[in-house]
């Protein structure tokens, strides 16, 4: 039997020939700069097009990273010293990291049933210095994004959409990314679609588009022929170098023409193995608030105790059958430079910044429904290439090794 334990890279296990030949392309034209070069395939102008089409948003820039993403949206919205923005207590950490980076202060919100941002729990974090939201939709499956947008409205905060783990998965209609001020995704290797490293910021809004683009790119304004231009009208801010390589784009490009059947695959297998373990009793799911829309990377499963998922999963590797816990299941905030606020300088920034007037804690215990859920999910991860006989082998298994 083929090793099912092993991790799942969707995007990557459906490399070939596309792949093959949009790389081809440039490297033969010797142009793998976006700008410019001797005869520029346009594949990042094409990859942003295309994810916008795709997507259904106005507005779509390519960067370097689901990281630089996050940095990226936040320029745009004018984060900075002083400024709080809300992320969930259960993400990777380039969601805090990005935030610090930006001279602000992460504030972690408990999460719900669904490992999504709990809205209770999110009204009660914010403060007259909070500026924006970070919603993430975690591992395929969406926030509850109405009684967000809401409470947003309501305060009059900006969301950003971290939506790196759930490109194509979708909210009532919407794809997530979509449905907020902006939109972050990944095309890291663990990713939906991949390329290895890359990212992608959508919005509807013009001005913020304007000042993604400068955030990517050293603050920078460029004329048709892709050289900068210094615009007196037009003042700018510093910026960093975020760009995507045309070789980055040309994988993305054949990656994105491929997602839509990616994610069927991963859902039809994930509604199997949901169809076959549910005949075990009293199963206790992660919450789902659009099941139609969730690409399924991965289904968990709530086990009694954090034991219980540790002895899990040390059954499904000895099985061969996916099974694993994510982030060692521990929240966001359990990594010591987070609880101990260090950065790479010794200032105390952001902080003890003086245009902060915040008190930030954090300490274990602090969002006790995450430090709970994620100690217990067992994270089953769903390949789009299982076959039939593959998904009998997991749910037999699965029912010997959770009942």
């Amino acid at each position: 039997m083929k090793d099912l334990h092993k991790p799942v890279y969707p995007g990557a296990f459906v490399y070939g020939a596309e792949e093959n030949q949009s790389v081809a392309e440039v490297i033969e034209n010797q142009s793998p700069f976006r700008y410019y070069g001797p005869a520029v395939q346009g594949k990042v102008s094409a990859f942003e097009k295309e994810a916008t089409q795709f997507l259904g948003s106005k507005y779509g820039l390519a960067v370097s990273s689901g990281t630089a993403a996050l940095m990226v949206a936040l320029r745009a919205l004018g984060v900075g010293p002083g400024d709080e923005v809300i992320i969930p207590s259960v993400t990777f950490i380039a969601c805090a990291g990005s935030v610090v980076s930006c001279n602000a202060v992460p504030i972690f919100c408990d999460v719900d049933d669904s490992l999504n941002i709990d809205p209770e729990a999110l009204e009660r974090c914010i403060t007259p210095r909070t500026k924006v939201i970070m919603v993430v939709h975690f591992q395929g499956s969406s926030a509850d994004m109405d009684r967000i947008m809401d409470i947003a409205k309501r305060h009059k905060l900006k969301v950003i959409e971290d939506s790196a783990q759930s490109f194509a998965a979708a909210y009532k209609g919407k794809y997530v990314g979509t449905i907020g001020d902006i939109g972050t995704f990944s095309l890291q290797l663990n990713k939906t679609i991949t390329a290895g490293e890359g990212g992608l910021v959508v919005t509807n809004d013009e001005h913020l588009y304007k000042r993604m683009i400068m955030a990517h790119d050293q603050g920078n304004i460029r004329d048709a022929s892709g050289h900068v231009v210094v615009d007196p009208t037009c003042p700018g801010f510093y910026g960093e170098n975020y760009r995507m390589n045309e070789l980055t784009g040309a994988v993305a490009l054949m990656q994105l023409r491929k997602v839509s059947d990616i994610v069927e695959k991963m859902q039809n297998n994930a509604r199997k193995i949901i169809a076959g373990l549910n005949e075990i009793p009293n199963l206790s799911w992660r919450k789902n608030y659009d099941e139609a829309g969730c690409s399924y990377v991965s289904l968990a499963i709530y086990l009694p105790t954090a034991e219980d998922t540790i002895e899990a999963v040390k059954k499904c590797k000895e099985r061969k059958v996916p099974g694993t816990r994510l982030y060692q299941g521990l929240p966001t905030y359990a990594y010591p430079f987070v609880l101990n606020k260090l950065t790479a300088h010794s200032s105390g920034c952001p902080f003890t910044c003086p245009y902060y007037k915040g008190t930030p804690e954090y300490r274990m215990g602090m969002c006790p429904k995450a430090e709970d859920l994620i100690s217990r999910a067992l994270f089953i991860q769903v390949s789009p290439l299982l076959t039939n006989e593959d998904i009998d082998y997991i749910v037999k298994n699965l029912k010997e090794i959770i009942r």
